[in-house]
């Protein structure tokens, strides 16, 4: 519906405009005096209730059953206390450990773990009610300084609920290992365990791995960095896609050789740390040939993964078996529907704000 103004006298360009942007400013104001501001104690309300399930102050703990109909090789309890594992007792049954008979792990009384995930939403959740103090003890706000205040509310009610639904690659295998003398007895480092949330349910992720002994794809081009060759040549092909893999393969193989063989000629007291990984991974002539080196390249490239074992060292791996053990979580779940609920509200907060503007 279109509206025309009538006045008395002729108005200029200028003052149309300078009136349209009073009214603007009013219905703004009155929009967050009288809409926006009564939804914040609401919003804050719900946040505590939801951050005082997984704040360290709560002692509630939960033990959680771990099966799976689908296979065999974990099952048993869980413990979790806020964003911490607490309790650990499970029984694992793989091939490649304990000679294929069942091992039991148990957490050391005492010691706990963190789940990053969680401890991510609560620190999203802290901030998102420390902002909203903010605005509700600060009512002559100016109207950007408002608005920026509830896009980092939304923004951290994003971060809150996408913690709760899927893992930071940064927290989970390849690039991350659980401290493995935790465990009783020592995590073996043959085996992997990672303790996330996805999709609001707690679980374990499995993976039993194998070190590679295979010449090149065990060769460790930048061990600060965790990269192997395999790493490497993956990371070329992506970055080449006008050459063929063939080519890239003796392309990056050759360089290798080339290194090897410059190292292997400088003097013996030269202490830098890749040439001496060099000379200890080429200390006898058994480079593959061009032609075996091609022959095993689509199993290593497709496979090998670099890790960490025990002391933190890195080496390249397959995968022999993997397993993810869901165990539901009702605190997590009612978390993640109140968050999701809360950012919806946000973003209908911001949609009518910046329709004022």
């Amino acid at each position: 519906m279109s509206t025309k103004i009538y006045s008395p006298s002729t108005l200029m360009q200028t003052e149309i405009d300078q009136i349209g942007e009073a009214n603007s400013r009013r219905e703004l104001d009155w929009l967050i005096n009288e809409i926006i501001r009564p939804q914040l104690p609401s919003i804050r309300e719900n946040l505590h209730s939801c951050f005082s399930k997984i704040d360290e102050s709560s002692d509630q703990e939960y033990k959680l059953p771990l099966s799976s109909h689908n296979s065999e090789i974990l099952k048993g309890v869980i413990t979790r206390q806020n964003f911490k594992i607490t309790g650990l007792n499970i029984t694992m049954k793989s091939k490649n450990l304990n000679g294929g008979k069942s091992f039991n792990l148990k957490l050391k009384t005492g010691q706990f773990l963190i789940v990053r995930q969680i401890l991510d939403c609560h620190d999203a959740i802290y901030n998102s009610i420390a902002i909203l103090n903010t605005l509700l003890e600060n009512e002559k706000l100016d109207r950007s300084t408002f608005l920026r205040y509830i896009e980092n509310i939304y923004n951290q009610l994003d971060v809150a609920k996408n913690s709760l639904t899927s893992p930071n690659v940064g927290y989970i295998f390849p690039q991350h290992r659980v401290n493995a003398t935790l465990f009783e007895p020592t995590l073996p480092s043959s085996i992997s365990l990672d303790f996330l949330v996805n999709s609001s349910d707690l679980s374990i992720d499995f993976k039993s791995v194998r070190k590679v002994t295979t010449k090149p794809w065990d060769v460790l081009i930048d061990p600060d960095n965790h990269k192997s060759f395999a790493d490497h040549v993956r990371a070329r092909i992506s970055e080449d896609r006008m050459t063929s893999i063939p080519n890239i393969l003796i392309a990056e193989y050759t360089k290798l050789l080339e290194w090897k063989k410059n190292e292997s000629s400088e003097p013996e007291d030269k202490s830098q740390r890749i040439g001496s990984t060099i000379k200890n991974i080429f200390n006898s002539n058994s480079d593959p040939s061009y032609s075996t080196m091609l022959k095993t390249a689509n199993k290593y490239l497709e496979s090998a993964v670099t890790y960490v074992d025990n002391d933190g060292d890195p080496l390249v791996v397959t995968i022999q078996e993997n397993c993810d053990v869901v165990t539901s979580d009702p605190v997590l779940l009612s978390i993640s529907i109140k968050l999701e609920s809360l950012e919806k509200t946000v973003a209908k907060i911001l949609e009518n704000f910046k329709s004022c503007i």
